[in-house]
This record gives C-alpha cells, structure tokens and sequence, in this order.
C-alpha cells in the first residue's frame, strides 16, 4: 500500500513518481526491477493538513505541495532523497488548494486552484521561494483542476481551469 489514506495528486520527474495524499505525505517512488516501485523518501509539511495536489521543478531540485490550510509547501533537494528540507510555506489561498499545474520554463510558472473559487499565478525565483504575480476569479464553484499550456499568440500561456460549478474556463496569462 503507497499510503495509508487516499491519494489525491500524482507528478513523474527524473524517472521519480511522486504521490500527495489525504495523510498529509508526499512519498517519492523510484522504479526497481521491471514492474516494480521502490519508496525513496518521504517530504512532510504542515501537521494535520492533507496534501491535494503534487508538482516538481523540470530540474526535480523543487517539489511542491498544496494543502488543505491554502498553503504551498516546497522542499529543496535532489536525488538523495535524506537530504530533501522544507524550505518555502507560502500561503496561497484563504482555502483549501485543490490542485497545481506549470508551464515549463516561463518566468511566470506555477499556478494553483483553490476551494475559494480561485486561481493564483505565481513566478518562481531561482532559488524556488514563489511570488505571486496575479489571481484570477470568475468561477462560481471551486477550482478542482488545472492545465497550462504554450501559448501560440504572443508570450505566456493560456491556464485552463475545470471547477464543480460544470464550466470550464481558458483564460491567457501574460508573465
């Protein structure tokens, strides 16, 4: 069993599978064998808050979490899972973050969508700290997923939300 309650969020980096879940957890997974994972460490944040949803940097040096108190998490780390630290608590939502997406590498790359009917547009430094740079509202519901995608006019890309209100909404993000 990967965790001892549901999982809500799944990212594949650097041959690493990362799994957030309701207990709080965000366990790292490497492939041993042919058909079969491996834990390889385990990034815990914020006591009694469940994970929703998981992404990793395009270096894999950063993971992010989004949690049910509207907090982004961020550990730093590398392939030697012992050494990984939480380094960034952002709060990002006044509640629960369903889910997290980003955009390769745009300035303006990591994005997040909330139970408060929200979306926030964050720019991520070189070191991994997260700015936000722009929140965009206009659901009725929350916010359950999220998808970015290259833009083919000008820069930025256009942010896709899917929300429990049944719209869809596509909106451009110039950062």
């Amino acid at each position: 069993m990967a965790h001892d309650d549901a999982i809500n969020g799944l990212v594949a980096s650097k041959g690493i599978v990362y799994s957030a879940s309701l207990n709080g957890k965000i366990k790292a997974w490497g492939k041993e064998g042919k058909n079969s994972h491996a834990l390889k460490g385990i990034l815990e944040g914020h006591k009694e808050v469940l994970i929703n949803s998981v992404i990793v940097s395009e270096d894999g040096k950063w993971v992010y979490g989004g949690g049910s108190d509207g907090f982004v998490m961020g550990w730093e780390g590398g392939m030697n899972f012992e050494s990984w630290k939480l380094f960034n608590e952002t709060k990002a939502h006044q509640m629960a973050i369903l889910c997290m997406c980003q955009m390769g590498e745009f300035l303006c790359s990591h994005c997040s969508g909330s139970a408060d009917k929200s979306m926030g547009i964050w720019k991520r430094e070189a070191y991994g700290k997260l700015n936000k740079v722009g929140v965009i509202n206009g659901h009725e519901g929350l916010v359950k997923c999220l998808q970015a995608s290259p833009s083919n006019i000008g820069s930025g890309f256009l942010l896709y939300s899917g929300n429990l209100d049944k719209s869809m909404m596509g909106s451009q993000e110039y950062c």
